[in-house]
C-alpha cells in the first residue's frame, strides 16, 4: 500500500466518529499488527460496572524488544461521555495489564451516542502493594488524544503519518513517542510568540497606539505594548478553553418564529416582556416574523435583554451553560466577513471589543444574555477582560486588520488556534492529553516572558516534574511539623499526596459496597489509605484549609497553580475520609449517602479552588505582564473545575499577586510601614505606653487608630474578592488603596518625613512598582499567621559582573545591607527574603544554581541559611540540563525556619549521569547506578561562619574528618598561593570591541581575535633589547598535564606594569594605543593606579621567574591537574601557582594529584556541577600530611619517574596508583575506605 493511502485510513479515522471497522483496518495497514478475531467481552470488574459496557482485545503481540503490548476498543456506557472519567478509563486498563503481565496498551474508548472519542497509551510504570490490599495498585500512566468529528485532528494526524513508512510491527517505543506532549508544546509556543509578534510590530507603528500608549506610560510606552499584545493573545486563548466548556454563543432568541410559534411565545409573556417583543419581532410574512437585528442592538445590556430572554425562559429555545458553539469566534469571524463586505467594520474594533468589554465585563443579568451578540454569555469579571490599563477603547482606533485573525496563507491567530485541540483537563502526572492544556499554555506564557525579538528563545520553564515535586515536598513537610505529635510519618503523606486518587476508590469500594451495602466485616488494615491519614483527615484537611503560601517571583504562576492544585486535589480526596470518619463516630451509617451528598455539595472542587485561591495564595512580580498572566492561568484553573452549575463571575485576584520589587520595602531608605502593628505583644506595650499620656475618653492612641484601619483593610479586601459590580470594584479598590497610603502618612509623620508622601503615593500608582511592602500589603497573613507557612519558587539567576545596576537598588537598601556580597547572584536575596517572610517552622523551596553551597558570592546567604533554618533535602542535578537555555548545575533545596535543632539529616540526591532521562524517576528516589541518595548530618555547632557546607555521608565524613585530624597536618597559606595574571584584555573578543570607537576600528582595521597584551611569537617586526624582555613565555591550559608541564609555547605576554618607562617601549606602546579606549575604562585605570599599556593585574613577577612551581588548573571538568615545573612560566587567571618552601615540591605534586585529594576536593572542594573549580580557598583547605623522610624520598622518586615517562608519552598509570596507596595508608584510612577512594569516580 502507497504512504498517500495510508495517510488516507488515518485521517478517515481521526476525523469521524469512532469505527470499528476502520479502527481494524488501521491496526492492520498502519500498525502493522496482526488483528485477532476474538469476540467482544462483557465481563467487567465491578467497581467499573456502571461506567463501562464492554471491551474488545484486537490485537495482543510482543515488539522486537520483548514487550508485550495489547490494543482494544473500550465501549462506555451510552450514558456516560467517553471524553471524562479520566481516572476510571486509566484504572480499568491497568487491572487488564496487570492480570496479563502486559507492559502497555493502545486503547480507544467510544460509545454509539458521542461523535467523539478518544484514543489512548497506557503504560504501566511501577507498582506498589497497598497496605491492608492483597491485590497490587498500579497507578498507570497515560497519553491521550480526544478525536472525532468536529475536534481538530492536525496534531494526531501529523503524529500518525510518522508511521506511513513503517514496514514491521510498531514498537512500545515508537507508540509513546506517538504522544509527545512536547512536540505540540514547542510547535504551539512557536506559532503563537510568532502572532505575538506580529501585534506588536503592528501596534508600534500605529501612530493612535502609540499615543494611547504614552499615556500610559510615557517612559517605556512599547512596554504597554508589549502588555497590551500578550493580553489579547492571553484573552483569545481563553474564549477557546470557553467554547470547549460549551459556554459561549448560547442560543437563545430565535432569528425567526412561524406565526404560531410566536403567538405561543408571546402569550405566555409578562407585560414587560411583551413590550420588548413587539420592539425587536416584526411581522414580514403572514407565517413569519423576523428578529430585527438593530433594534435588538438597541436594547440595554441588563433589563431588557433580561426581559426578552425572559419570555423564552422554560421554552425548547432556551438552552443551559455547556450547549454552547464550540467554534463560536470562528463562527462570529465568518459572519463578520460575509456581512461586512461591503462596510469599514473590522473584527478587533467591532467584534472583538465589544465581545470584550461590553460583554464579557460587565454583569447582564441573571440569565446572562447579550443583545449585542444574541446568545448568551458569561460574565467573567476579574479584570481579564478589562481594557488593558484602562485604554480608552471606544474612542481609539487601531489597525488590527482582520488578516491577523485569519487569512488565506493560513497563519492568522484563528487559523492557529483551530488547528489545535484545546483541553479544560489539566494534565498531572498520571494522565496527560495531548493538546493545549491550561498548564501548556502556562508554559507559553512563561517563555513569552523573555521575548523581545523574533530570535528570541524565551525564558525558563519549570518542568512539571520539578514543579509537583517541590509543591509536594513544601506542603508534606509544612503539614508533618504540624502534625508532628499526631505520629503521622512522611511515608503516610506520600500515600495521600502521590496515590490518594488510586486508593480512595478503592477504599470507596470497601466501604460503600462492601460494608455498607454486602455488611462485610471491617478487619483491622483493610483500607488502602494509612490508617493515620484516616484518623487525622479531618485535622489535616484544616491545616491544608489555612495554609499560607507565596512566591516572591511568581512568573507565570507555575508554582502558585501547582501548590493550588495539590491542595485541592488532596482536600478533594479528604472529603470521603472525613464522611467515614464521621459516620464511624456518630454510628448514623444509615444516613452515610446523604451527609456525603451534603458535604461533597459544600467542598466540590471549584469551591475548595476558590477558597484556597483566595486565601492561602499570594505573589509578587516586578513584571507587569508577568502577574497579568498568573492571574491568567489562575482564571483557567477555576474554569477548569467549573461546572455547568458553577458558571459565575472570576474572582478578583489584585490584592493576591501584585506588582512590585519583591526586595525592597522602602523608599528612599524611608521604612513606609510601622510592622510592629502586626506583632501583639508589641502593640500592646505600645498602647499601654501611650495611654498614659491621653484620656482614653477624648483620644485614640496613635497605634489603635492604625489598628481601626488595617481592620478596615482587611474587610474591604475580602470584599473586593468577590465583587462584580465593575464601579464598586474599584470604589473599594481606591478605598483600599487611599487606606494603605493612610497608614504610610501616619508611619512617616511619626519619623518626621511627611513631605515625601505625594512623591510615594505617585510611585505607588505607577504600574511598575519599585518597591513593595509586604507586611502592609499582605498585612493579615503577617498579623493572623505570623507569616508565611510556605514561600516556594524559581527565584531570577542574575550574576553581579554584567549587571550592576540591577543590584544596585537592592544593594543599597536596609536589606541589601544586610545581605549584599560582592560576587553574588541575585537569586541570594530571594533566599533571605523567604526566610524573612516565613512564620517559625515554615519551609522555602526553590530551584536555583546549586553553586552557592562553596562559592565567595554565597557567603552571607549560608551564613543566614545555617542561623536561621535547618536544611531538610538538597537535590544536585550535577551536570544534568533541567532548564534548556541555561547551564547545568541546578539544585533544589527545601529549608524548614528553625533555630533550635543543632543536627538535622538532610535528604541528599545527586544525578551521576547527565545524559539520564527520566526526570520522574529520580525525584521518585528509584535506585539506579546513574543516581545517589543518602541521608547526611549537618551540624550547625560545627559550622563557622563564611564556610562550604558540603552533604556527606557516613563513611565520606568519616574519610574527611581522618584527613583533617590526622597528626603532622600542614596547609597552604594564602601566601604560598598566587592567582594568575589579569592582562584585561588578552585579545579582541565580541564584547570588548564595541568599547572601540568606528574611527578607530578603520583606522587601525581592528577586528575581533586581533592579539592586544597575548600576541604570537615572533608577532613583532622591529622591538629594541629592553622590549624583547618584557614579552613573556606565556602558557595555557594545553600546555599543562597531572605532573607534566609542556615548555612547547606558541604564545607570548606583553608584562609591561606601573615601574616601567613608557619612553623605554615605543614599538609595543604603539601596538597598544591602538587598544587604549578599552584599557581605559578598566577599574584601576578609572582610579588612577594604570597607564593604558600596563596589564591590568599583573601579580608578583618572582612567582613566574624559573624556580620550582606547580601550576593548578582552576577548572577542571574530569579531574584535578596539578603540574610541577621549573621553568619560567607566565599564565593568565586559569591558573593558580603554588610555590612553598614548608614540604619537598615534588612530594606536594604527588599528594595533589592523589585520588585521595580528588575525593576531598569533590566532597569538601568548589564544584561547578560536576566540573572542579580549584580557586585559592579549596587549595587552603587541603590537609596536607607530612611524611617520614623514607616515605617521602620513595613518594619523590615515583613523581620523577612519572614526569620522565609523560615526556615520553607513556603510560604512567601503576605509579600513579602506588602513589595512591602510599596516601591511604598515610592518612589511616581502612580497607572500606580504601575501597571506596579506588573505586571513585574523579570525573
Amino acid at each position: 500500500m502507497n504512504i498517500e493511502n495510508k495517510k488516507e485510513i488515518i485521517k478517515n479515522l481521526f476525523e469521524h466518529q469512532f469505527n470499528k471497522d476502520n479502527f481494524r483496518r488501521f491496526v492492520n495497514d498502519i500498525l502493522n499488527v496482526k488483528v485477532l478475531n476474538r469476540n467482544e467481552s462483557e465481563k467487567i470488574y465491578k467497581v467499573f460496572k456502571d461506567y463501562i459496557e464492554s471491551y474488545h482485545i484486537i490485537s495482543d503481540y510482543k515488539d522486537n524488544e520483548k514487550n508485550d503490548i495489547l490494543i482494544i476498543t473500550i465501549k462506555i456506557k451510552d450514558d456516560k461521555d467517553p471524553i471524562k472519567a479520566r481516572v476510571k478509563q486509566r484504572e480499568f486498563v491497568a487491572k487488564l495489564l496487570r492480570e496479563r503481565s502486559k507492559d502497555a496498551a493502545l486503547v480507544t474508548f467510544y460509545n454509539e451516542n458521542n461523535k467523539n472519542w478518544r484514543i489512548s497509551f497506557i503504560r504501566l510504570n511501577y507498582e506498589f502493594t497497598s497496605k491492608g490490599i492483597e491485590e497490587k495498585i498500579t497507578p498507570a500512566k497515560r497519553l491521550s488524544y480526544v478525536v472525532g468529528e468536529g475536534e481538530a485532528s492536525k496534531t494526531v494526524r501529523e503524529q500518525f503519518f510518522t508511521l506511513a513508512n513503517m514496514e514491521e510491527s510498531v514498537s512500545l517505543e515508537q507508540l509513546e513517542g506517538l504522544f509527545a506532549l512536547e512536540k505540540v508544546t514547542n510547535e504551539f509556543f512557536k506559532e503563537y510568540k510568532n502572532k505575538y509578534l506580529d501585534i506588536k510590530e503592528i501596534l508600534i507603528k500605529d501612530e493612535n497606539f502609540v499615543s494611547e500608549a504614552l499615556k500610559h506610560d510615557i517612559e517605556n510606552p512599547e512596554s504597554f505594548i508589549e502588555g497590551f499584545s500578550k493580553k489579547l493573545m492571553g484573552q483569545i486563548a481563553f474564549i477557546y478553553f470557553l467554547q470547549k466548556k460549551g459556554w459561549i454563543g448560547i442560543e437563545i432568541v430565535p432569528e425567526s418564529l412561524t406565526f404560531e410559534e410566536y403567538n405561543r411565545i408571546y402569550e405566555r409573556a409578562l407585560d414587560n416582556e411583551k413590550e420588548i417583543l413587539n420592539k425587536v419581532f416584526f411581522r414580514k410574512e403572514k407565517d413569519l416574523y423576523i428578529l430585527n437585528k438593530e433594534e435588538l442592538k438597541k436594547l440595554d445590556n441588563k433589563n431588557e435583554s433580561e426581559l426578552l430572554v425572559g419570555a423564552f425562559h422554560n421554552t425548547e429555545y432556551f438552552k443551559d451553560w455547556g450547549s454552547g458553539k464550540k467554534k463560536f469566534l470562528r463562527e462570529l469571524f465568518e459572519k463578520h466577513k460575509k456581512e461586512d463586505e461591503n462596510n469599514e467594520k473590522t473584527f478587533f474594533e467591532d467584534y472583538l471589543e465589544p465581545l470584550f468589554y461590553n460583554n464579557f465585563s460587565e454583569d447582564r443579568g441573571e440569565k446572562q444574555y447579550s443583545a449585542e451578540f444574541n446568545c448568551r454569555l458569561p460574565f467573567l469579571n476579574g479584570g481579564l477582560f478589562d481594557p488593558y490599563g484602562d485604554y480608552n477603547w471606544k474612542d481609539t482606533i487601531f489597525n488590527l486588520d482582520d488578516s491577523l485573525f485569519s487569512n488565506d496563507k493560513n497563519d492568522g491567530i484563528l487559523d492557529i488556534f483551530d488547528r489545535y485541540n484545546f483541553t479544560i483537563n489539566e494534565n498531572d502526572n498520571y494522565e496527560t492529553e495531548v493538546a493545549v492544556d491550561p498548564e501548556m499554555l502556562g508554559k507559553v506564557f512563561e517563555n513569552l516572558l523573555e521575548v523581545s525579538d523574533r530570535k528570541s528563545k524565551g525564558a525558563f520553564y519549570t518542568p512539571r516534574e520539578i514543579v509537583r515535586y517541590m509543591t509536594n515536598e513544601s506542603i508534606m513537610n509544612y503539614l508533618l511539623s504540624c502534625l508532628e505529635e499526631k505520629g503521622i510519618s512522611k511515608e503516610d503523606l506520600e500515600y495521600l499526596f502521590n496515590l490518594g486518587e488510586f486508593t480512595k476508590e478503592y477504599d470507596e469500594q470497601i466501604f460503600e459496597k462492601d460494608y455498607l451495602k454486602d455488611e462485610e466485616v471491617l478487619k483491622k488494615g483493610i483500607f488502602g489509605m494509612p490508617r493515620n491519614i484516616i484518623i487525622y483527615s479531618k485535622e489535616i484537611d484544616e491545616l491544608l484549609k489555612k495554609v499560607k503560601i507565596a512566591d516572591p517571583a511568581c512568573g507565570s504562576g507555575a508554582f502558585p497553580l501547582g501548590i493550588l492544585n495539590e491542595i485541592v486535589r488532596a482536600r478533594n480526596i479528604l472529603t470521603f475520609y472525613i464522611n467515614m470518619m464521621e459516620v464511624f463516630k456518630d454510628k448514623d451509617e444509615k444516613n452515610y449517602w446523604s451527609r456525603l451528598d451534603k458535604k461533597q455539595k459544600s467542598r466540590t472542587p471549584y469551591k475548595l479552588k476558590l477558597y484556597a485561591i483566595q486565601n492561602s495564595l499570594y505573589g509578587v512580580d516586578i513584571e507587569p505582564s508577568a502577574i497579568d498572566i498568573t492571574k491568567l492561568r489562575l482564571w483557567l484553573s477555576i474554569l477548569v473545575d467549573s461546572t455547568n452549575n458553577d458558571v459565575r463571575p472570576l474572582p478578583n485576584l489584585d490584592f493576591n499577586f501584585m506588582i512590585g520589587n519583591s526586595l525592597i520595602d522602602e523608599f528612599e531608605g524611608m521604612k513606609l510601614f510601622d510592622e510592629s502593628l502586626l506583632d501583639d505583644k508589641v502593640l500592646e506595650k505600645k498602647i499601654k505606653k501611650s495611654q498614659k499620656y491621653v484620656d482614653m475618653k477624648l483620644f485614640i492612641s496613635l497605634e489603635e487608630k492604625q489598628q481601626d484601619i488595617l481592620k478596615e483593610i482587611f474587610i474591604k479586601q475580602s470584599l473586593f474578592f468577590n465583587e462584580n459590580d465593575f464601579n464598586r470594584k474599584k470604589e473599594l479598590k481606591n478605598d483600599i488603596e487611599e487606606l494603605e497610603n493612610n497608614l504610610i502618612e501616619l508611619t512617616l509623620n511619626e519619623n518626621g518625613n511627611h513631605k515625601k508622601l505625594e512623591e510615594i503615593k505617585k510611585g505607588r500608582k505607577e504600574r511598575r512598582k519599585p518597591y513593595f511592602l509586604w507586611k502592609l500589603e499582605f498585612a493579615k497573613v503577617f498579623k493572623e499567621n505570623g507569616g508565611f507557612d510556605i514561600v516556594i519558587g524559581n527565584p531570577p539567576y542574575i550574576g553581579e559582573g554584567k549587571n550592576k545596576e540591577v543590584f544596585l537598588p537592592v544593594q543599597n537598601s536596609s536589606f541589601g545591607k544586610k545581605y549584599y556580597i560582592g560576587k553574588m547572584n541575585f537569586w541570594y536575596f530571594f533566599t533571605s527574603l523567604g526566610i524573612e517572610l516565613l512564620n517559625e517552622n515554615g519551609t522555602l523551596s526553590y530551584i536555583a544554581p546549586g553553586s552557592w553551597l562553596t562559592t565567595d558570592g554565597g557567603e552571607k546567604m549560608r551564613n543566614h541559611i545555617m542561623k536561621k533554618t535547618i536544611i531538610k533535602e538538597f537535590i544536585d542535578f550535577g551536570n544534568y540540563m533541567i532548564f534548556e537555555n541555561v547551564l547545568p548545575k541546578t539544585m533544589i533545596f527545601l529549608l524548614e525556619k528553625n533555630i533550635n535543632n543543632i543536627k538535622t539529616y538532610v535528604k541528599y540526591s545527586k544525578i551521576l549521569n547527565k545524559s539520564f532521562l527520566n526526570l520522574e524517576e529520580f525525584l521518585n528516589k528509584v535506585e539506579k547506578k546513574e543516581y545517589v541518595y543518602y541521608n547526611s548530618i549537618l551540624d550547625r555547632k560545627n559550622y563557622k561562619e563564611g564556610s562550604i557546607i558540603t552533604f556527606l555521608n557516613n563513611i565520606n565524613e568519616n574519610i574527611m574528618n581522618k584527613m583533617k585530624t590526622n597528626k603532622n597536618i600542614i596547609y597552604l597559606g594564602e601566601n604560598e598561593i598566587t592567582q594568575g595574571i589579569i592582562p584585561n584584555p588578552d585579545i579582541i573578543g565580541k564584547r570588548n570591541i564595541t568599547k572601540i570607537s568606528e574611527k578607530s576600528i578603520e583606522e587601525y582595521g581592528i577586528k575581533i581575535g586581533d592579539p592586544v597584551f597575548v600576541v604570537p611569537k615572533n608577532y613583532f617586526n622591529i622591538l629594541t633589547l629592553e622590549e624583547k624582555e618584557v614579552l613573556k613565555p606565556l602558557y595555557e591550559t594545553e600546555n599543562v598535564d597531572r605532573y607534566y608541564f609542556n615548555s612547547k609555547n606558541n604564545k607570548e605576554l606583553i608584562y609591561l606594569t606601573q615601574e616601567i618607562k613608557e619612553t623605554s617601549y615605543p614599538n609595543i606602546i604603539k601596538h597598544l594605543l591602538k587598544f587604549k579606549e578599552i584599557m581605559e575604562e578598566r577599574r584601576e585605570n578609572i582610579k588612577g593606579n594604570r597607564k593604558f599599556y600596563n596589564l591590568h593585574w599583573p601579580r608578583e613577577e618572582k612567582n613566574f621567574k624559573k624556580g620550582e612551581k606547580i601550576l593548578s588548573i582552576r577548572m577542571c571538568p574530569e579531574y584535578p591537574i596539578f603540574s610541577l615545573t621549573e621553568e619560567e612560566a607566565y599564565v593568565m587567571l586559569t591558573f593558580n601557582i603554588i610555590k612553598t618552601g614548608r614540604t619537598n615540591m615534588k612530594y606536594l605534586t604527588g599528594l595533589l594529584n592523589s585520588k585521595l585529594v580528588a575525593f576531598w576536593l569533590k566532597y569538601m572542594g568548589k564544584m561547578k556541577g560536576d566540573d572542579y573549580q580549584i580557586d585559592k580557598k579549596p587549595l587552603m583547605n587541603i590537609p596536607i600530611k607530612i611524611a617520614d623522610e623514607d616515605l617521602e624520598n620513595k613518594i619523590i622518586k615515583l613523581v620523577e619517574e612519572i614526569i620522565e615517562l609523560k615526556k615520553l608519552n607513556k603510560d604512567t598509570q601503576d605509579l600513579e596508583n602506588q602513589i595512591d596507596e602510599m596516601f591511604y595508608d598515610l592518612y589511616e584510612l581502612t580497607e572500606e575506605e580504601k575501597g571506596l577512594v579506588r573505586n571513585f569516580n574523579s570525573k
